[in-house]
């Protein structure tokens, strides 16, 4: 199976943020605006039986926005990123179990008002586990960033003041290795 989805969007008065060229305790004062844009991307995602067990399953997307008013990019819009894994169904229906990989790009396009500036791509690769004893119980567990790989989301970051009052911008890091077990009962 597969899916493919592609997008456009024109947006007049999108409110996004921009620099007065005023400082108040030498820091720069930001205020709002309304300025033309557009949004545009895709998806896919894409699965194929390799065996009656085994199957292939990935997908990707893709999303580029543009301040046309500035003619600059919009803020906080997540690099290309990418997911690939393979996954095995016992015939039953009772297990399976699923490594997938998840890939994203740099990002170099931002917009220096809002984002903190440029992202290093990265990579991260999780396994899930799950079991259906009776029908109505679905046990998972799975460890999610295994080899606890540190990185930033694009958009991740921490808007606060230090010690002296001044407006600090700072990345906050994603979760390390994570391990988790759910049940999940139907009744």
């Amino acid at each position: 199976h597969s899916d493919i989805s592609i997008f456009h969007s024109s947006i007049k008065n999108y409110i996004t943020q921009f620099n007065t060229g005023k400082t108040f305790s030498g820091q720069a004062v930001t205020g709002y605006e309304n300025v033309d844009a557009a949004l545009y991307g895709g998806e896919l995602s894409a699965g194929i039986l390799v065996t009656d067990n085994i199957s292939f399953i990935g997908s990707t997307s893709y999303t580029r926005g543009e301040n046309q008013t500035e003619n600059k990019p919009l803020p906080e819009i997540m690099p290309w990123q990418g997911k690939l894994g393979i996954r095995y169904d016992e015939l039953s229906g009772r297990y399976w179990a699923e490594f997938m990989g998840r890939f994203v790009a740099g990002q170099d396009r931002y917009d220096s008002v809002v984002d903190p500036g440029t992202t290093s791509g990265f990579s991260t690769f999780d396994i899930r586990l799950g079991w259906r004893p009776i029908k109505s119980l679905l046990l998972t567990a799975g460890v999610e960033n295994i080899f606890d790989k540190y990185y930033y989301e694009h958009t991740s970051k921490n808007l606060a003041f230090n010690q002296d009052g001044y407006k600090t911008t700072d990345r906050i890091s994603e979760p390390g290795r994570n391990i988790y077990i759910n049940m999940n009962w139907v009744f």
